[in-house]
């Protein structure tokens, strides 16, 4: 019954499914703020849960990227202009389609300095007192994120939204690119 009320309800677009990101940004933004001057668990688990969902929502990568990227892949980012802007790209070797290629993704200078915030200030917090652990995205108990997936579910249940998977962000923004790019747009969005 779900799969079919999920057919016939309007059809979502990138925005619908990125709601969580425009709604929490203000308080993910003063967490930001909050975390350089010491910050609580709570912020500092905003921050968490939002860089989480910005890479499975705006980014499109699957939950095997935000699992499995590690510190060493987030030092070994490049920088790159475009058009003007300063770009930031970031590869995770390990993930659900890793033996065929590395997935990336693209960060603005803005979020670049979210992701730097999260790894200077919060990350460590998280992670004192414990094993060393390799994993770029660690939990508020400082163990490795096992399931991002629910981890954003919980963050839209938090805002009281409705929840949008990956496979929702990603089937959505496919459906939407086809009927609006060329072909050379939609290769590279593929």
């Amino acid at each position: 019954m779900e799969r079919y009320e999920t057919l016939m309800e309007p059809s979502k677009t990138p925005k619908d499914c990125q709601r969580i990101l425009e709604k929490a940004k203000p308080r993910f933004q003063a967490c930001l703020a909050a975390v350089q001057d010491g910050g609580s668990d709570l912020e500092r688990s905003e921050i968490l849960l939002y860089l989480q969902a910005l890479l499975i929502l705006r980014n499109l990568q699957r939950p095997g990227v935000v699992r499995n990227m590690t510190v060493s892949e987030w030092d070994r980012r490049t920088h790159h202009l475009y058009s003007g802007n300063r770009m930031t790209i970031v590869g995770v070797k390990t993930h659900k389609c890793a033996s065929t290629q590395v997935a990336s993704f693209v960060l603005s200078e803005e979020e670049e300095s979210w992701f730097e915030v999260y790894a200077t200030y919060v990350r460590p917090a998280l992670t004192t007192d414990r094993q060393t652990i390799s994993n770029f995205f660690v939990t508020t108990t400082g163990k490795v994120v096992v399931n991002p997936s629910n981890a954003l579910k919980q963050y839209h249940d938090r805002y009281k939204l409705p929840n949008i998977t990956s496979q929702i962000v990603r089937r959505v923004c496919e459906t939407w690119t086809m009927s609006r790019y060329s072909d050379s747009e939609k290769h590279l969005f593929a």
